[in-house]
C-alpha cells in the first residue's frame, strides 16, 4: 500500500483517513440439461458435463455488465454468504449452492 502523509503542521495532529469501497457484479446464465437427469443429480451433472461450458457463459457475462454499488449481499435471494465468489443453481424448486464455475 502506498503511504503518502501531508506535512504536520505545528500545533496539529495528524490523522489519516482510510474508506474501502465494495462493489459487485450480478450475472446470471441458463444451460440445458436433459430432462433424463434428475433435479437432484442436476448439480453434479452440470460439474461434469457442462463445466467448461458455465465458466464461459459466467466470465462472459461477467465481462458485460457494470459493477454495482455495494456488496450485493441480501440482495439476491439465496446468495447471502460472505464469500468473494458465491454461486448457486436453481432446477424448479430444487436448488443450492454449487460450484464456483
Amino acid at each position: 500500500m502506498n503511504k503518502k502523509t501531508t506535512n504536520q503542521m505545528k500545533g496539529y495532529k495528524q490523522v489519516k483517513i482510510e474508506q474501502r469501497v465494495t462493489m459487485h457484479k450480478y450475472v446470471e446464465v441458463f444451460v440445458n440439461v436433459p430432462t433424463s437427469v434428475s433435479e437432484y443429480d442436476v448439480e453434479d451433472w452440470m460439474w461434469e458435463e457442462k463445466s467448461d461450458d458455465i465458466s464461459d457463459k459466467i466470465q462472459n457475462a461477467l465481462d458485460k455488465v457494470q459493477y454495482e454499488d455495494g456488496s450485493g449481499f441480501y440482495e439476491y435471494e439465496g446468495l447471502e454468504d460472505l464469500e468473494d465468489i458465491e454461486t448457486r443453481f436453481q432446477v424448479g424448486d430444487y436448488g443450492g449452492h454449487t460450484y464456483n464455475y
